[in-house]
């Protein structure tokens, strides 16, 4: 069994009221590094015999996930259902790793909660 995990956040859409981190690149990279570290921390905690590499990334979704998928075997992908009116279609993130990432991808919808507090 192979224990090795990476882990990478990419900056895509954000709320407005972040914007303003885009004029400091390094407040911007900060911000999203705390953001992975509380995203990755209680999974490391959970399982302390994974290694993991983290990767930060700041740059198009698209072209990172891509990237980072060259040397995966499975490309995880949250979908925020913003594709259109019906629930079954996908973002545009999400679609175009389905249709071109070199591995397999699991597309992960958002809990019901967030779904619902969204519409």
């Amino acid at each position: 069994m192979n224990t090795a995990a990476t882990f990478s956040i990419v900056t895509g859409a954000v709320p407005e009221a972040e914007l303003p981190l885009f004029t400091d690149k390094n407040r911007l990279f900060r911000a999203r590094a705390a953001m992975l570290d509380r995203t990755v921390h209680p999974w490391h905690r959970r399982y302390p015999k994974v290694r993991v590499q983290i990767s930060l990334r700041v740059e198009r979704p698209r072209e990172a996930l891509l990237d980072a998928a060259a040397g995966a075997d499975l490309l995880v992908v949250g979908d925020r259902g913003t594709g259109g009116v019906e629930p079954l279609l996908l973002g545009a993130t999400s679609s175009a790793m389905l249709h071109h990432a070199p591995c397999t991808v699991a597309i992960v919808p958002p809990p019901r909660d967030a779904a619902q507090r969204a519409a």
